[in-house]
């Protein structure tokens, strides 16, 4: 199983080794048209082509590497280095962001291309999740993705051209990411020990508490907003 290495979320997909062809052929026959208890999960085997690692794209040139990770050896240690070196930043845009009258998807890959384009002087190692605005007009910015530059100068350079200025006609931010308690909570489930070393040093919060959307909190519906208990 993959985890998202700036939330620590795991991935939707799975991967699952069989002992023989016919158990694989089994399970797709059963479970590849999804099933009554979850009509979410679908079972399909691997393409001919897959590999491990790297991807060949025909001598395309990807941006961004992959924001998913596999929790083995160093690799979770080595996503929340990113934060002990300060090189994780938060991009927030002004609402209605950069694509409002177009569809999510269409808006994300838009987004991409801004993206590329704005860090193309920097080293930028991987970004998050793409944030949709779903139409709100709220005023305060919104986080659009957080984004894992090579090195600190590269982070402070871009910081230093991008925060608060204007990109593609909106209000642009590029600010040091701050891991919020549920977070550090996340963290913690992966890399206990080094979560703590953290804290010691004052990269993440002492304060953690459940994951918010494992656990969310009660939500008033006479006035409409999150409270808690």
């Amino acid at each position: 199983m993959q985890i998202d290495r700036f939330t620590f979320h795991n991935n939707t997909i799975v991967f699952v080794e069989l002992a023989s062809k016919e158990e694989a052929e089994r399970i797709v026959e059963r479970w590849g048209k999804g099933t009554s208890l979850s009509e979410g999960l679908r079972v399909r085997p691997i393409k001919d082509d897959f590999h491990w690692g790297e991807a060949d794209l025909g001598g395309q040139t990807v941006a961004f590497k992959s924001r998913y990770l596999i929790a083995q050896g160093s690799a979770a240690r080595d996503a929340l280095r990113t934060l002990e070196e300060r090189r994780r930043m938060m991009l927030s845009v002004h609402t209605p962001g950069w694509s409002p009258e177009s569809a999510v998807s269409v808006a994300r890959e838009n987004a991409l291309r801004i993206m590329e384009r704005l860090f193309s002087k920097y080293r930028v190692e991987s970004i998050g999740d793409i944030a949709p605005f779903y139409g709100d007009k709220q005023g305060t910015p919104r986080l659009l993705c957080m984004v894992d530059f090579a090195t600190k100068e590269d982070a402070n350079n871009a910081a230093k051209e991008i925060d608060d200025t204007e990109v593609e006609g909106r209000l642009t931010w590029l600010r040091r990411s701050k891991a919020a308690a549920w977070r550090t909570h996340q963290y913690a489930k992966f890399e206990p020990e080094y979560v703590a070393e953290l804290q010691e040093k004052g990269v993440l919060t002492k304060e953690t508490y459940e994951d918010k959307y494992n656990n969310p909190l009660p939500k008033d519906k006479k006035k409409k907003k999150w409270t808690s208990r």
